[in-house]
């Protein structure tokens, strides 16, 4: 299924979405693979609708912006709120997508 998805929908989880709605025959062997996949569709599709940064369709944080100090200021301390995220799933995915945007900041070569 990997090689289908990607050659025919690219790399985006919305054109995962498509790929598992509409499962290409002979991806998988399973018996109810298709009604599995169709599942995951919908699974996925809720998931989005309910966290929209797990789609990718909010605005992403950008970690620089946080920590970096204006010029000629030193380093200033950021508070993040999670009262407006209403779940704990939700909160914990927030932290979780800027642990992966601190450490892809972390990981970028300097400017």
């Amino acid at each position: 299924m990997a090689s289908s998805y990607v050659t025919s929908r690219g790399s985006t989880l919305r054109g995962l979405i498509e790929t598992l709605a509409d499962l290409p025959y002979g991806v998988s062997e399973l018996a109810d693979a298709e009604k599995i996949a169709s599942d995951l569709a919908q699974t996925l599709t809720a998931s989005i609708d309910n966290d929209p940064m797990f789609g990718g369709d909010s605005t992403p944080l950008d970690p620089a912006v946080l920590l970096t100090p204006s010029s000629g200021k030193r380093a200033r301390v950021s508070v993040i709120s999670l009262v407006g995220l209403p779940s704990d799933d939700m909160r914990q995915s927030f932290v979780n997508q800027l642990q992966m945007a601190l450490r892809v900041h972390q990981e970028a070569p300097c400017r």
